[in-house]
């Protein structure tokens, strides 16, 4: 593949992006905050249980750590994306009706709406990816201990 076929697929590929960014934003966010509330609460009750019954490991113990740090991160990622640091100022309505009537390649021609836009949209990818990892840890954390819960009551059968 040469480079102008790749650049080509990737301002496409933004271009999509930011589309649909744009045209689901609501549908996103509240998805977001409803699935981040679930997984936070999710995430804290096991972490709280765990600890509590089970003698915590070396990897273990890293997992919580990186589980905390992204289900603190979650918040604040939201808040980002509803209240942007800087280029407040670009209208995404307008923007999405003059992709409507003109075309996604106008989106191109504002280039820092694109800049801006696919920044909020690479943004929400980040967030559903801390999501995901805090959502594997965890489910990592609850099968481990489950399994070894199963060995332990297996053993006293035994005995």
């Amino acid at each position: 593949m040469s480079g102008g076929k790749i650049l080509l697929a990737y301002v496409t590929g933004s271009l999509l992006l930011i589309y649909g960014f744009l045209k689901f934003e609501s549908q996103i966010s509240n998805t977001i905050m409803s699935m981040a509330v679930l997984l936070e609460s999710t995430f804290l009750t096991t972490s709280y249980v765990v600890t509590k019954k089970y003698n915590v490991d070396k990897s273990m113990r890293s997992i919580l750590i990186f589980n905390i740090f992204s289900t603190c991160c979650l918040p604040v990622l939201l808040y980002l994306l509803k209240n942007p640091l800087t280029n407040s100022f670009v209208n995404k309505e307008r923007i999405l009706n003059t992709i409507r009537s003109d075309g996604l390649v106008s989106l191109s021609f504002d280039v820092g709406g694109y800049v801006f836009l696919l920044y909020q949209a690479l943004g929400v990818i980040t967030i559903f990816a801390f999501m995901l990892f805090t959502l594997i840890g965890t489910v990592h954390i609850l099968s481990k201990f489950s399994i070894r819960k199963s060995i332990y009551k297996s053993l006293a059968m035994v005995i």
